[in-house]
């Protein structure tokens, strides 16, 4: 099977001189260290708040070969090299499973492992190979493609991803990880070299999930009060965010906004935040307690745009970003509001999206459908069900539930799946 695919004869010309630095570079790096290949050494790093310590084999990219070529790569994935990574892999699924870990987070403890390992100013194809290798020794279906003077990762995934480079790839897609975001590494999918062995031969598909949350024990938190009135009565309510959690999570990229309805929030918020509401809505109406958290939801919680306040034109937050960050939009306090009403009303929400493009992930408003008993207003007609329309976006407090914006009574509408 041939590993290394060279896309046309000009790209493999033009890249002939640049191949052979690259490989003279990773032959003289690898040497460096001497012959020995079988001392364990320790890589030891800060993984957001937990310190980490993994074994490590020198000698990883020896090789004969100069040229970074076929036979370079068949050399890197033999079985014999590939066992090198053996014991690292052992301690980094360890913390894996200690700390629950998602594949996202664990790709980041290995990223992070890899730059300690391999931590001089022109290493980062090492790193890029041995992130790569990792995957791959572990079963994921992971690509890798060379590019001019870089290395890119795209593991496959059955996820819808924005903001990150993707292509549809199968039943699938391909996401380009290495890259942090950056819409410039698309060009990875213009590659003139790819290394496709691991695609052929890993079963383990790559997941961005969160339904589960990590627990790491040094994690940090944060108290934060926040204030709203509700029928010319004001409230304030105190609770604890996971701020540690937070920023795992803001690492993540965006994906389908249905996606976040499942993020669950830390067991500090919750153990603060759902009792302080639920106190409050004791004794109420289901009615009124609905209104309540309408209320809450629109005015708690500043409303801003998301390329104003965090550089990026669409972010989507899960229920704790948007407790602990300062700014929110329709989006996140949509999803708050979902999350609310099912831990405390255990009614069943659906989000309701307003757009030209309803397949574009930038949405011009979103809102939310409850299904009450009786339903209230013009209903929101989904799999033979009405839901009563709410707009927890605010910060104005004057639309009543299954009161409409004048901007969108009439408007074309879908529903989130």
């Amino acid at each position: 099977m041939l590993l290394l695919v060279y896309h046309n004869v000009t790209s493999f010309m033009f890249h002939k001189g640049l191949i052979l630095l690259l490989s003279t570079f990773f032959f003289i790096a690898a040497n460096a260290t001497g012959t020995s290949c079988s001392v364990d050494k320790k890589a030891s790093f800060t993984f957001f708040s937990e310190n980490i310590s993994v074994r490590y084999q020198e000698g990883l990219f020896n090789s004969d070969s100069q040229t970074l070529n076929d036979n370079f790569i068949s050399n890197l994935i033999h079985h014999k090299n590939l066992s090198k990574l053996d014991e690292t892999i052992e301690d980094l699924e360890e913390y894996k499973r200690k700390y629950k870990l998602t594949d996202w987070l664990f790709y980041l403890m290995i990223r992070d492992c890899s730059e300690v390992i391999y931590n001089g100013d022109n290493e980062h194809f090492q790193q890029v190979l041995f992130c790569w290798l990792i995957l791959g020794r572990m079963d994921y279906k992971v690509q890798l493609n060379l590019v001019q003077d870089k290395a890119f990762i795209s593991v496959f995934t059955l996820e819808k991803i924005y903001e990150f480079p993707v292509k549809r790839y199968g039943i699938g897609w391909l996401v380009e990880i290495t890259g942090n975001g950056n819409k410039l590494f698309q060009e990875s999918f213009t590659a003139s070299m790819r290394a496709n062995h691991f695609m052929h031969t890993g079963s383990r598909i790559f997941s961005f999930k969160l339904d589960k949350l990590p627990h790491l024990p040094s994690r940090q938190l944060v108290t934060k009060t926040v204030d709203f009135e509700h029928k010319l009565k004001k409230y304030e309510i105190e609770f604890s965010v996971n701020s540690t959690l937070v920023r795992m999570i803001d690492t993540y990229p965006d994906m389908k906004i249905s996606n976040y309805l499942n993020f669950p929030l830390s067991i500090e918020a919750y153990n603060s935040l759902i009792p302080s509401l639920k106190e409050l809505i004791k004794e109420k109406t289901e009615i009124e307690q609905l209104r309540l958290l309408l209320s809450f939801t629109r005015q708690a919680f500043k409303y801003g745009h998301d390329q104003d306040h965090y550089e990026r034109i669409n972010v989507i937050f899960s229920p704790e970003q948007t407790l602990l960050h300062e700014f929110s939009d329709c989006e996140d306090k949509s999803v708050l509001f979902c999350y609310i009403v099912k831990e405390l009303l255990n009614k069943e929400v659906i989000l309701v999206q307003y757009e030209d493009n309803i397949n574009d992930n930038n949405t011009n408003h979103i809102a939310v459908g409850v299904l009450l008993d009786d339903c209230i207003g013009i209903p929101i007609r989904h799999d033979k069900k009405h839901y009563t329309f709410c707009d927890p976006t605010g910060p104005s407090d004057e639309l009543d539930i299954g009161e409409y914006p004048r901007d969108l009574i009439g408007e074309t509408h879908s529903v989130v799946d």
